[in-house]
């Protein structure tokens, strides 16, 4: 073979790797960005689920705290009726 011939065949060797090198670069990149938003796309929807769980939470306290307030009300109450009917006695 001569040195012609062997130069023209390492330079499309060396041509073919650059491609094939380039190629696959490119592929992981775009898999590490794919990636990425993937992993940015479940945070926010972790975030999102997180947030209304919370306001979840604080509905039901408040739903407590407004029967508690409630209940209490009502004992309070009695508690008048009975203190007024024993002062009524003597």
């Amino acid at each position: 073979m001569s040195i012609g011939m062997l130069l023209v065949t390492v330079s499309i060797a060396g041509t073919a790797l650059g491609f094939f090198i380039a190629t696959l670069l490119e592929e992981i990149r775009v898999k590490k960005a794919r990636r990425t938003n993937e992993i940015k796309a479940r945070s926010r929807i972790l975030a999102s689920l997180k947030e209304e769980h919370e306001k979840e939470i604080i509905e039901q306290i408040f739903r407590t705290v407004d029967a508690i307030h409630e209940d209490t009300e009502r004992s309070l109450g009695r508690l008048l009726g009975r203190l007024k009917d024993l002062l009524s006695m003597n």
